[in-house]
């Protein structure tokens, strides 16, 4: 995909903006779906 050049360039940002966006999500559902263990 980076070999295609500028135009790419923008659909590359937005995809890695996109999987931060999953990341985040994933890892708040994680958090609900685990227990809070008070020590």
């Amino acid at each position: 995909m980076v070999e295609r050049g500028t135009a790419d360039q923008l659909t590359i940002r937005r995809l890695k903006k996109k999987k931060l966006r999953l990341k985040d999500m994933i890892a708040i559902i994680e958090d609900r779906l685990t227990p809070d263990i008070i020590a």
